[in-house]
């Protein structure tokens, strides 16, 4: 299962759908669950499932984006640094923006190098 391993690198495109994918069908399951409970008991018991679906959540997408960073040859120790307010919106114009480190580096294959390589190309697939 991918997207519960932290090693590796994302591209920019697959970070893109895979985070929106994620979040939108999450609301989409949890939007259902709050508008079926009809107070009471059930309303508590959505509330517990609804928290732990959030969580989860939080979990896959701190996957991504730390797969992400990796592509941008950075650790994930700097998923943290989203917290620190001005420095997380060029945090997240980075992710969303900025192409990858070309090549391998210290977090695995360039994952665009397998996408559209013939052999013997040694731009592994990127433009010139």
């Amino acid at each position: 299962m991918e997207f519960t391993i932290y090693a590796g690198r994302l591209n920019r495109a697959r970070y893109f759908w895979s985070f929106w994918l994620t979040v939108i069908l999450t609301n989409i399951i949890l939007m259902a669950i709050v508008s079926g409970s009809s107070g009471g008991r059930d309303e508590d018991a959505a509330a517990v499932v609804v928290f732990v679906l959030w969580l989860l959540q939080v979990c896959v997408l701190s996957v991504f984006i730390v797969k992400r960073l990796h592509d941008l040859n950075r650790s994930g120790g700097h998923f943290w640094l989203l917290l620190v307010p001005l420095y997380n919106v060029y945090l997240i114009l980075a992710l969303l923006f900025q192409r990858g480190a070309e090549g391998p580096n210290r977090f695995g294959d360039d994952p665009l190098a397998s996408v559209g390589q013939a052999p013997g190309d040694p731009a592994g697939g990127r433009p010139a």
